[in-house]
Protein backbone atom coordinates (compact mmCIF):
# COMPACT_ATOMS: atom_id res chain seq x y z
CA UNK A 1 0.00 0.00 0.00
CA UNK A 2 1.64 3.20 -1.15
CA UNK A 3 2.17 6.08 1.77
CA UNK A 4 2.58 9.12 1.15
CA UNK A 5 3.48 12.38 3.49
CA UNK A 6 3.39 15.83 4.98
CA UNK A 7 6.16 17.49 6.04
CA UNK A 8 5.65 19.43 9.04
CA UNK A 9 8.69 22.08 10.19
CA UNK A 10 8.16 23.82 13.47
CA UNK A 11 9.53 27.35 14.30
CA UNK A 12 11.65 27.41 16.68
CA UNK A 13 11.79 25.46 20.23
CA UNK A 14 9.34 24.92 22.64
CA UNK A 15 6.71 22.35 23.75
CA UNK A 16 4.55 21.09 20.59
CA UNK A 17 1.54 19.15 20.24
CA UNK A 18 -0.79 18.76 17.60
CA UNK A 19 -3.91 17.28 17.92
CA UNK A 20 -4.87 15.81 13.86
CA UNK A 21 -7.71 14.42 11.85
CA UNK A 22 -8.97 13.89 8.21
CA UNK A 23 -12.00 15.57 6.24
CA UNK A 24 -12.83 12.82 3.92
CA UNK A 25 -13.47 9.28 3.90
CA UNK A 26 -10.40 8.35 1.82
CA UNK A 27 -7.78 9.50 4.24
CA UNK A 28 -6.49 7.10 6.44
CA UNK A 29 -4.18 8.47 9.52
CA UNK A 30 -2.45 6.43 11.79
CA UNK A 31 -2.72 8.54 14.55
CA UNK A 32 -4.38 11.28 16.35
CA UNK A 33 -2.09 13.28 18.28
CA UNK A 34 1.79 14.30 17.91
CA UNK A 35 3.91 15.41 21.07
CA UNK A 36 7.41 16.90 20.81
CA UNK A 37 9.08 13.37 20.71
CA UNK A 38 7.66 12.69 17.23
CA UNK A 39 9.85 15.56 15.90
CA UNK A 40 13.22 15.13 14.79
CA UNK A 41 14.96 18.59 15.50
CA UNK A 42 12.03 21.01 13.89
CA UNK A 43 10.81 18.43 11.33
CA UNK A 44 7.75 15.86 11.70
CA UNK A 45 7.00 14.04 8.67
CA UNK A 46 3.37 13.04 8.70
CA UNK A 47 2.36 9.56 6.81
CA UNK A 48 -0.76 8.91 5.67
CA UNK A 49 -2.47 6.63 3.13
CA UNK A 50 -5.71 6.81 0.47
CA UNK A 51 -8.43 4.22 0.57
CA UNK A 52 -9.09 3.62 -3.01
CA UNK A 53 -12.30 1.75 -2.25
CA UNK A 54 -14.17 5.18 -1.24
CA UNK A 55 -12.58 7.29 -3.97
CA UNK A 56 -15.32 7.81 -6.88
CA UNK A 57 -14.17 9.24 -10.77
CA UNK A 58 -12.48 12.22 -11.03
CA UNK A 59 -12.12 15.05 -8.27
CA UNK A 60 -12.14 14.01 -4.31
CA UNK A 61 -11.60 16.89 -1.95
CA UNK A 62 -10.53 16.12 1.36
CA UNK A 63 -7.77 17.68 3.84
CA UNK A 64 -5.41 17.43 6.86
CA UNK A 65 -6.22 19.08 10.07
CA UNK A 66 -3.49 20.44 12.34
CA UNK A 67 -4.67 21.73 15.60
CA UNK A 68 -2.19 23.22 18.48
CA UNK A 69 -3.11 25.55 21.19
CA UNK A 70 -2.82 28.85 18.97
CA UNK A 71 -4.95 27.93 15.89
CA UNK A 72 -5.87 25.49 13.24
CA UNK A 73 -3.82 24.59 10.02
CA UNK A 74 -5.42 22.81 7.05
CA UNK A 75 -4.19 21.57 4.54
CA UNK A 76 -6.08 20.65 1.35
CA UNK A 77 -5.86 17.44 -0.59
CA UNK A 78 -7.18 16.49 -3.76
CA UNK A 79 -6.99 13.35 -5.05
CA UNK A 80 -8.25 12.83 -8.99
CA UNK A 81 -9.46 9.24 -10.18
CA UNK A 82 -8.95 8.49 -14.06
CA UNK A 83 -11.40 5.36 -14.48
CA UNK A 84 -11.61 3.42 -17.88
CA UNK A 85 -14.62 3.92 -20.39
CA UNK A 86 -14.72 7.41 -19.26
CA UNK A 87 -17.29 8.11 -22.32
CA UNK A 88 -19.82 5.29 -20.87
CA UNK A 89 -19.76 6.15 -17.52
CA UNK A 90 -20.08 9.93 -18.36
CA UNK A 91 -23.39 8.82 -20.77
CA UNK A 92 -24.51 6.74 -17.50
CA UNK A 93 -23.91 9.80 -14.89
CA UNK A 94 -25.56 11.97 -17.78
CA UNK A 95 -28.52 9.39 -18.09
CA UNK A 96 -28.72 9.48 -13.74
CA UNK A 97 -28.92 13.37 -14.26
CA UNK A 98 -31.45 13.42 -16.66
CA UNK A 99 -33.88 10.69 -14.59
CA UNK A 100 -33.32 13.22 -11.59
CA UNK A 101 -34.40 16.34 -13.83
CA UNK A 102 -37.57 13.86 -15.11
CA UNK A 103 -38.51 13.34 -11.35
CA UNK A 104 -37.91 16.69 -10.02
CA UNK A 105 -40.58 18.19 -13.18
CA UNK A 106 -43.06 15.47 -12.68
CA UNK A 107 -43.06 16.64 -8.95
CA UNK A 108 -43.28 19.86 -9.77
CA UNK A 109 -46.55 18.85 -11.85
CA UNK A 110 -48.25 16.78 -9.50
CA UNK A 111 -47.75 19.66 -7.00
CA UNK A 112 -49.38 22.12 -9.16
CA UNK A 113 -46.40 23.84 -9.36
CA UNK A 114 -46.12 24.30 -13.03
CA UNK A 115 -48.69 23.84 -15.52
CA UNK A 116 -49.16 20.61 -17.88
CA UNK A 117 -47.82 22.39 -20.66
CA UNK A 118 -44.75 23.38 -19.41
CA UNK A 119 -44.01 19.76 -17.78
CA UNK A 120 -45.08 18.05 -21.25
CA UNK A 121 -42.45 20.17 -23.13
CA UNK A 122 -39.59 19.90 -20.21
CA UNK A 123 -40.36 16.42 -20.31
CA UNK A 124 -40.05 16.31 -24.24
CA UNK A 125 -36.62 17.63 -23.85
CA UNK A 126 -35.12 15.79 -21.36
CA UNK A 127 -36.80 12.07 -22.96
CA UNK A 128 -35.51 13.61 -26.66
CA UNK A 129 -31.54 13.65 -24.85
CA UNK A 130 -31.43 10.10 -23.23
CA UNK A 131 -32.84 8.70 -26.55
CA UNK A 132 -29.96 10.11 -27.62
CA UNK A 133 -27.47 8.51 -25.40
CA UNK A 134 -28.85 5.38 -25.57
CA UNK A 135 -31.84 4.28 -27.85
CA UNK A 136 -31.87 0.35 -27.06
CA UNK A 137 -32.95 1.13 -23.38
CA UNK A 138 -36.59 -0.59 -23.39
CA UNK A 139 -37.33 1.86 -19.62
CA UNK A 140 -36.70 4.78 -22.06
CA UNK A 141 -39.24 3.50 -25.02
CA UNK A 142 -41.89 2.87 -22.54
CA UNK A 143 -41.42 6.46 -21.13
CA UNK A 144 -41.99 8.13 -24.66
CA UNK A 145 -44.85 5.40 -24.74
CA UNK A 146 -46.41 7.72 -22.06
CA UNK A 147 -45.65 10.90 -23.02
CA UNK A 148 -47.43 10.09 -26.35
CA UNK A 149 -50.24 9.18 -24.54
CA UNK A 150 -50.32 12.45 -22.17
CA UNK A 151 -49.55 14.59 -25.39
CA UNK A 152 -53.00 13.20 -26.22
CA UNK A 153 -51.25 11.48 -29.05
CA UNK A 154 -53.14 7.94 -28.87
CA UNK A 155 -52.27 5.77 -31.90
CA UNK A 156 -48.67 6.61 -31.90
CA UNK A 157 -48.50 5.74 -28.36
CA UNK A 158 -49.92 2.59 -28.55
CA UNK A 159 -47.31 1.46 -31.89
CA UNK A 160 -44.78 2.81 -29.21
CA UNK A 161 -45.73 0.72 -26.32
CA UNK A 162 -46.48 -2.93 -29.01
CA UNK A 163 -42.29 -2.35 -30.12
CA UNK A 164 -41.87 -3.09 -26.89
CA UNK A 165 -43.65 -6.11 -26.00
CA UNK A 166 -41.25 -8.83 -27.18
CA UNK A 167 -38.26 -7.44 -24.93
CA UNK A 168 -40.41 -6.81 -22.25
CA UNK A 169 -41.60 -10.27 -21.75
CA UNK A 170 -38.10 -12.20 -22.76
CA UNK A 171 -36.92 -10.95 -19.53
CA UNK A 172 -40.32 -10.48 -17.51
CA UNK A 173 -38.16 -12.34 -14.38
CA UNK A 174 -34.95 -10.56 -14.67
CA UNK A 175 -37.13 -7.27 -14.69
CA UNK A 176 -40.46 -7.67 -13.25
CA UNK A 177 -41.09 -4.06 -12.18
CA UNK A 178 -40.64 -3.14 -16.52
CA UNK A 179 -42.60 -5.86 -17.45
CA UNK A 180 -45.81 -4.60 -15.06
CA UNK A 181 -45.49 -0.92 -16.45
CA UNK A 182 -45.71 -2.47 -19.54
CA UNK A 183 -48.67 -3.95 -18.66
CA UNK A 184 -50.45 -0.59 -16.67
CA UNK A 185 -49.75 1.07 -20.18
CA UNK A 186 -51.40 -1.41 -22.20
CA UNK A 187 -54.51 -0.63 -20.09
CA UNK A 188 -53.71 3.24 -20.93
CA UNK A 189 -54.26 2.35 -24.83
CA UNK A 190 -57.23 0.02 -24.59
CA UNK A 191 -60.89 0.51 -23.90
CA UNK A 192 -61.70 -3.09 -22.07
CA UNK A 193 -62.78 -2.69 -18.68
CA UNK A 194 -62.14 -6.66 -18.51
CA UNK A 195 -58.73 -6.60 -19.65
CA UNK A 196 -57.76 -3.77 -17.02
CA UNK A 197 -58.63 -6.16 -14.20
CA UNK A 198 -56.69 -8.81 -15.66
CA UNK A 199 -53.75 -6.19 -15.96
CA UNK A 200 -54.43 -5.50 -12.21
CA UNK A 201 -54.89 -9.66 -11.16
CA UNK A 202 -51.83 -9.96 -13.05
CA UNK A 203 -49.71 -7.36 -10.61
CA UNK A 204 -50.93 -7.85 -8.24
CA UNK A 205 -50.33 -11.60 -8.14
CA UNK A 206 -46.49 -10.50 -9.11
CA UNK A 207 -46.60 -7.77 -6.20
CA UNK A 208 -47.00 -10.90 -3.71
CA UNK A 209 -43.81 -11.94 -4.86
CA UNK A 210 -41.85 -9.36 -4.93
CA UNK A 211 -43.12 -7.03 -1.99
CA UNK A 212 -39.86 -5.35 -1.66
CA UNK A 213 -40.53 -3.39 -5.09
CA UNK A 214 -42.47 -0.05 -4.79
CA UNK A 215 -42.34 0.42 -7.98
CA UNK A 216 -44.93 -2.59 -8.78
CA UNK A 217 -47.52 -1.19 -5.56
CA UNK A 218 -47.27 2.11 -6.94
CA UNK A 219 -48.80 0.41 -10.19
CA UNK A 220 -51.35 -1.18 -8.13
CA UNK A 221 -52.44 2.38 -6.97
CA UNK A 222 -53.66 2.83 -10.52
CA UNK A 223 -54.75 -0.30 -11.52
CA UNK A 224 -56.83 -2.44 -8.68
CA UNK A 225 -60.02 -0.61 -8.06
CA UNK A 226 -58.99 -1.68 -4.16
CA UNK A 227 -56.89 1.21 -3.96
CA UNK A 228 -58.56 2.93 -6.79
CA UNK A 229 -61.83 3.58 -4.97
CA UNK A 230 -60.83 3.31 -1.08
CA UNK A 231 -58.13 6.20 -0.48
CA UNK A 232 -57.72 4.21 3.44
CA UNK A 233 -56.60 0.90 1.70
CA UNK A 234 -54.45 3.74 -0.82
CA UNK A 235 -53.10 5.22 2.18
CA UNK A 236 -52.09 1.66 3.26
CA UNK A 237 -50.21 0.79 0.55
CA UNK A 238 -48.15 3.32 0.87
CA UNK A 239 -47.70 2.91 4.67
CA UNK A 240 -46.46 -0.51 3.76
CA UNK A 241 -44.21 0.69 1.04
CA UNK A 242 -42.31 3.16 3.04
CA UNK A 243 -41.98 0.22 6.42
CA UNK A 244 -40.35 -1.77 3.33
CA UNK A 245 -37.46 1.55 3.09
CA UNK A 246 -39.20 3.05 -0.01
CA UNK A 247 -38.33 7.07 0.59
CA UNK A 248 -38.97 7.90 -3.43
CA UNK A 249 -40.57 11.15 -3.59
CA UNK A 250 -43.78 9.05 -5.67
CA UNK A 251 -44.75 7.82 -2.46
CA UNK A 252 -44.45 11.45 -0.61
CA UNK A 253 -46.38 12.69 -3.99
CA UNK A 254 -49.28 9.98 -3.57
CA UNK A 255 -49.58 10.14 0.08
CA UNK A 256 -49.54 14.20 0.21
CA UNK A 257 -52.57 14.18 -2.23
CA UNK A 258 -54.48 11.95 -0.05
CA UNK A 259 -53.72 14.33 2.32
CA UNK A 260 -55.06 17.58 0.13
CA UNK A 261 -58.11 15.40 -0.42
CA UNK A 262 -59.12 14.51 2.73
CA UNK A 263 -57.12 16.24 5.89
CA UNK A 264 -58.55 14.08 8.08
CA UNK A 265 -56.75 11.04 7.24
CA UNK A 266 -53.90 12.38 9.25
CA UNK A 267 -54.80 10.82 12.06
CA UNK A 268 -51.45 10.51 13.80
CA UNK A 269 -47.34 11.55 14.06
CA UNK A 270 -45.39 8.74 13.27
CA UNK A 271 -42.20 8.47 11.53
CA UNK A 272 -44.36 7.82 8.20
CA UNK A 273 -46.65 11.11 8.72
CA UNK A 274 -44.05 12.61 9.55
CA UNK A 275 -41.91 12.28 6.52
CA UNK A 276 -44.51 13.21 3.70
CA UNK A 277 -45.41 16.74 6.16
CA UNK A 278 -41.56 17.45 6.51
CA UNK A 279 -41.60 17.04 2.17
CA UNK A 280 -44.46 19.20 2.32
CA UNK A 281 -42.98 21.99 3.95
CA UNK A 282 -39.45 21.58 1.89
CA UNK A 283 -41.61 21.54 -1.20
CA UNK A 284 -43.71 24.55 0.40
CA UNK A 285 -47.14 23.09 -0.23
CA UNK A 286 -48.82 22.88 2.65
CA UNK A 287 -52.50 23.86 3.31
CA UNK A 288 -54.40 25.39 5.83
CA UNK A 289 -56.51 22.37 7.08
CA UNK A 290 -53.41 19.93 6.67
CA UNK A 291 -51.59 22.55 9.85
CA UNK A 292 -54.72 22.45 11.72
CA UNK A 293 -54.81 19.08 11.84
CA UNK A 294 -50.71 19.49 12.35
CA UNK A 295 -51.37 21.47 15.19
CA UNK A 296 -53.76 19.54 17.02
CA UNK A 297 -51.73 16.68 16.62
CA UNK A 298 -48.71 18.08 17.89
CA UNK A 299 -50.78 19.25 20.92
CA UNK A 300 -51.33 15.83 21.86
CA UNK A 301 -48.03 14.40 21.25
CA UNK A 302 -46.14 13.11 24.65
CA UNK A 303 -42.81 14.07 24.93
CA UNK A 304 -40.35 15.96 22.28
CA UNK A 305 -39.70 15.04 18.68
CA UNK A 306 -37.00 16.98 16.47
CA UNK A 307 -38.68 15.81 13.43
CA UNK A 308 -41.39 17.57 14.54
CA UNK A 309 -39.96 20.43 15.59
CA UNK A 310 -38.22 21.12 11.96
CA UNK A 311 -41.46 20.34 10.36
CA UNK A 312 -43.79 23.18 12.87
CA UNK A 313 -39.77 25.06 12.35
CA UNK A 314 -40.52 25.06 8.44
CA UNK A 315 -44.85 25.83 8.72
CA UNK A 316 -43.96 29.04 10.63
CA UNK A 317 -41.35 30.48 8.63
CA UNK A 318 -43.82 29.58 5.53
CA UNK A 319 -47.33 31.09 7.13
CA UNK A 320 -46.33 32.73 10.46
CA UNK A 321 -49.36 31.04 11.74
CA UNK A 322 -50.01 32.36 15.79
CA UNK A 323 -51.36 28.58 16.94
CA UNK A 324 -47.71 26.74 14.68
CA UNK A 325 -45.65 29.18 17.08
CA UNK A 326 -47.26 28.04 20.13
CA UNK A 327 -46.83 24.19 19.66
CA UNK A 328 -43.34 24.93 18.88
CA UNK A 329 -42.91 26.89 22.44
CA UNK A 330 -44.92 23.45 23.62
CA UNK A 331 -43.02 20.95 22.09
CA UNK A 332 -38.93 22.78 23.33
CA UNK A 333 -40.66 23.03 26.89
CA UNK A 334 -41.35 19.42 27.29
CA UNK A 335 -38.34 18.48 25.76
CA UNK A 336 -36.70 20.79 27.75
CA UNK A 337 -34.84 22.87 24.72
CA UNK A 338 -32.84 25.93 26.32
CA UNK A 339 -30.09 27.70 25.40
CA UNK A 340 -29.38 30.29 22.76
CA UNK A 341 -30.35 28.32 19.50
CA UNK A 342 -34.33 28.15 21.12
CA UNK A 343 -34.06 32.06 22.14
CA UNK A 344 -35.86 33.29 18.76
CA UNK A 345 -38.89 30.68 19.51
CA UNK A 346 -39.57 31.61 23.62
CA UNK A 347 -39.18 35.40 21.97
CA UNK A 348 -41.91 35.27 19.45
CA UNK A 349 -43.45 33.52 22.00
CA UNK A 350 -43.66 36.32 24.78
CA UNK A 351 -43.72 38.62 22.46
CA UNK A 352 -47.31 37.17 20.91
CA UNK A 353 -48.32 37.14 24.54
CA UNK A 354 -48.97 33.06 24.20
CA UNK A 355 -50.37 31.55 27.36
CA UNK A 356 -47.96 28.65 28.06
CA UNK A 357 -46.56 27.04 31.29
CA UNK A 358 -43.41 28.02 31.94
CA UNK A 359 -42.75 29.91 28.72
CA UNK A 360 -41.31 32.80 31.22
CA UNK A 361 -38.41 30.46 32.54
CA UNK A 362 -37.43 29.05 29.00
CA UNK A 363 -37.42 32.54 28.08
CA UNK A 364 -34.71 33.92 30.50
CA UNK A 365 -32.74 30.71 30.77
CA UNK A 366 -32.61 31.02 26.36
CA UNK A 367 -31.27 34.34 26.75
CA UNK A 368 -27.97 35.03 24.57
CA UNK A 369 -24.26 35.38 26.33
CA UNK A 370 -24.09 39.05 27.45
CA UNK A 371 -27.76 40.16 26.06
CA UNK A 372 -27.90 43.55 25.86
CA UNK A 373 -31.62 43.97 24.71
CA UNK A 374 -34.96 45.10 26.48
CA UNK A 375 -36.81 41.80 28.85
CA UNK A 376 -40.10 42.96 28.04
CA UNK A 377 -42.19 44.26 31.26
CA UNK A 378 -44.68 40.99 31.49
CA UNK A 379 -41.50 38.94 32.17
CA UNK A 380 -40.40 41.27 34.76
CA UNK A 381 -43.82 41.40 36.40
CA UNK A 382 -43.88 37.47 36.29
CA UNK A 383 -40.69 37.41 38.25
CA UNK A 384 -41.22 40.15 41.02
CA UNK A 385 -41.92 37.84 44.09
CA UNK A 386 -40.15 34.52 42.79
CA UNK A 387 -37.99 33.21 41.24
CA UNK A 388 -36.94 29.14 40.48
CA UNK A 389 -33.95 30.15 37.69
CA UNK A 390 -30.72 29.35 38.03
CA UNK A 391 -28.27 31.73 39.93
CA UNK A 392 -26.45 32.45 37.00
CA UNK A 393 -29.99 33.65 35.59
CA UNK A 394 -31.59 35.30 38.39
CA UNK A 395 -28.12 37.68 38.69
CA UNK A 396 -28.85 38.94 35.29
CA UNK A 397 -32.38 39.51 36.16
CA UNK A 398 -31.73 41.14 39.18
CA UNK A 399 -28.65 43.10 37.75
CA UNK A 400 -31.13 43.94 35.21
CA UNK A 401 -33.39 45.39 36.96
CA UNK A 402 -31.26 47.54 39.12
CA UNK A 403 -29.77 49.18 36.21
CA UNK A 404 -33.38 50.16 35.22
CA UNK A 405 -35.04 50.71 38.72
CA UNK A 406 -35.48 54.42 37.82
CA UNK A 407 -37.19 53.63 34.46
CA UNK A 408 -39.59 51.22 36.23
CA UNK A 409 -39.56 51.97 39.80
CA UNK A 410 -43.17 50.52 40.58
CA UNK A 411 -41.45 46.98 39.52
CA UNK A 412 -38.41 47.62 41.49
CA UNK A 413 -39.75 48.23 44.43
CA UNK A 414 -41.48 44.60 43.99
CA UNK A 415 -38.17 42.90 43.35
CA UNK A 416 -35.95 44.52 46.86
CA UNK A 417 -36.77 41.98 49.01
CA UNK A 418 -36.12 38.64 47.06
CA UNK A 419 -32.98 40.54 45.46
CA UNK A 420 -31.51 41.27 49.50
CA UNK A 421 -32.55 37.73 50.36
CA UNK A 422 -30.88 36.11 46.94
CA UNK A 423 -27.44 38.31 46.72
CA UNK A 424 -27.00 37.39 50.39
CA UNK A 425 -27.01 33.69 49.89
CA UNK A 426 -24.36 34.24 46.99
CA UNK A 427 -22.47 36.01 48.79
CA UNK A 428 -22.23 33.19 51.72
CA UNK A 429 -22.20 30.46 48.77
CA UNK A 430 -19.37 32.18 47.43
CA UNK A 431 -20.44 32.72 43.69
CA UNK A 432 -19.37 35.17 41.57
CA UNK A 433 -19.86 36.46 38.13
CA UNK A 434 -20.65 39.89 36.10
CA UNK A 435 -23.76 40.43 37.28
CA UNK A 436 -23.13 38.83 40.68
CA UNK A 437 -20.08 41.40 41.21
CA UNK A 438 -22.35 44.23 39.61
CA UNK A 439 -25.17 43.00 42.40
CA UNK A 440 -22.66 42.96 44.98
CA UNK A 441 -20.64 46.94 44.16
CA UNK A 442 -24.27 48.12 43.46
CA UNK A 443 -27.33 46.58 45.50
CA UNK A 444 -25.46 45.16 48.49
CA UNK A 445 -25.17 48.46 51.35
CA UNK A 446 -24.01 47.96 54.90
CA UNK A 447 -27.55 47.40 56.95
CA UNK A 448 -27.45 43.91 54.98
CA UNK A 449 -23.61 43.05 56.01
CA UNK A 450 -22.70 41.17 59.35
CA UNK A 451 -19.34 39.67 60.61
CA UNK A 452 -20.08 36.09 58.30
CA UNK A 453 -20.92 38.09 55.43
CA UNK A 454 -18.37 40.44 55.59
CA UNK A 455 -15.49 37.69 55.63
CA UNK A 456 -17.34 35.86 52.33
CA UNK A 457 -17.63 39.17 50.61
CA UNK A 458 -14.17 39.63 51.27
CA UNK A 459 -12.43 36.70 49.52
CA UNK A 460 -15.30 37.36 46.66
CA UNK A 461 -12.65 41.12 45.78
CA UNK A 462 -9.94 39.31 44.57
CA UNK A 463 -11.73 37.52 42.16
CA UNK A 464 -10.81 37.79 38.79
CA UNK A 465 -12.63 36.80 34.95
CA UNK A 466 -10.13 35.27 32.63
CA UNK A 467 -11.60 35.03 28.82
CA UNK A 468 -10.03 33.70 25.57
CA UNK A 469 -10.98 33.13 22.07
CA UNK A 470 -8.97 30.01 22.04
CA UNK A 471 -11.05 27.14 22.36
CA UNK A 472 -8.67 24.25 23.17
CA UNK A 473 -7.94 26.14 26.29
CA UNK A 474 -10.00 24.16 29.01
CA UNK A 475 -8.51 24.91 32.25
CA UNK A 476 -6.86 28.28 33.64
CA UNK A 477 -3.74 27.27 35.73
CA UNK A 478 -2.51 29.34 39.11
CA UNK A 479 1.21 29.49 40.22
CA UNK A 480 1.52 31.74 43.59
CA UNK A 481 4.63 32.70 44.73
CA UNK A 482 4.04 31.54 48.38
CA UNK A 483 2.65 28.61 47.54
CA UNK A 484 4.83 25.31 45.66
CA UNK A 485 1.85 23.83 44.02
CA UNK A 486 -0.47 24.77 40.84
CA UNK A 487 -4.38 25.42 41.18
CA UNK A 488 -6.41 24.38 38.59
CA UNK A 489 -9.82 25.88 37.95
CA UNK A 490 -12.18 24.70 34.79
CA UNK A 491 -13.40 26.87 31.83
CA UNK A 492 -16.31 27.14 30.31
CA UNK A 493 -17.33 28.32 26.41
CA UNK A 494 -13.93 30.16 26.60
CA UNK A 495 -13.80 31.83 30.05
CA UNK A 496 -13.31 31.12 34.51
CA UNK A 497 -13.36 32.82 37.68
CA UNK A 498 -10.30 32.80 39.75
CA UNK A 499 -9.11 33.87 42.50
CA UNK A 500 -6.05 36.17 42.36
CA UNK A 501 -4.65 37.25 45.93
CA UNK A 502 -0.97 38.33 44.87
CA UNK A 503 0.03 40.68 42.13
CA UNK A 504 2.88 38.40 41.22
CA UNK A 505 0.48 34.97 40.77
CA UNK A 506 1.19 33.03 37.29
CA UNK A 507 -1.70 33.17 34.97
CA UNK A 508 -1.25 29.81 32.79
CA UNK A 509 -4.16 28.54 29.92
CA UNK A 510 -4.45 24.38 29.94
CA UNK A 511 -5.37 22.21 27.57
CA UNK A 512 -6.70 20.05 30.24
CA UNK A 513 -4.59 16.92 29.88
CA UNK A 514 -1.60 18.34 31.74
CA UNK A 515 -0.15 20.69 29.14
CA UNK A 516 -0.32 24.31 29.45
CA UNK A 517 -0.12 27.27 26.86
CA UNK A 518 2.20 30.54 27.91
CA UNK A 519 2.49 33.41 25.13
CA UNK A 520 0.93 31.63 22.35
CA UNK A 521 -2.39 31.77 24.06
CA UNK A 522 -4.41 35.45 24.50
CA UNK A 523 -6.22 36.12 26.87
CA UNK A 524 -7.94 38.93 29.34
CA UNK A 525 -8.25 39.43 32.80
CA UNK A 526 -10.71 41.73 33.87
CA UNK A 527 -11.20 42.53 37.66
CA UNK A 528 -15.13 41.92 38.80
CA UNK A 529 -15.73 43.89 42.12
CA UNK A 530 -14.53 47.62 43.59
CA UNK A 531 -13.05 47.26 46.65
CA UNK A 532 -14.08 51.07 46.83
CA UNK A 533 -17.87 50.59 46.41
CA UNK A 534 -17.57 48.30 49.52
CA UNK A 535 -15.83 50.09 51.79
Amino acid sequence: EVRYALVINRNGWGYTRLKIRAEGDFLKLPEETVGDDAFLGNMYRLYYNIDHDKLHNGYNYGAIVLVRENGTVRVPVTVIRHAAGGLLLGARREKKQLMVRLMEYYQAHRLKKIGKTIWLAETEKLLSRMEQLDDQDTAVKLFRGQLLMSQERGNEAKWQIEKCKDRVEADREKHPALWCYYLYLTTLVSDSDAYVDEVAETVGRIYERRREDWRIAWLLLYLSEEYTQSPSRRWMLLEEMFSRHCTSPILYIEAWNILCMNPAMLRKLDLFEEQILTYAVKREVMQEEILLQLVYLAGQKRGYSESLFRILKGCYEQTRNKEVLHEICTLLIKGNRYGEAYFFWYQAGVEENLRITRLYEYYMMSLPTDYDGELPRIVLLYFAYKSDLHYAVTAFLYAYVHKHREEMEDIYVNYVTAMEHFVLEQIQRGRINRDLAYLYDNFVNSAMIDEQTARALVSLLFMREIRTENRESKEVMLAYACRADIRHFPMTEGRAFVPVYESGCKILLGDGEGNCFTASVDYSVKELMNPVSLS
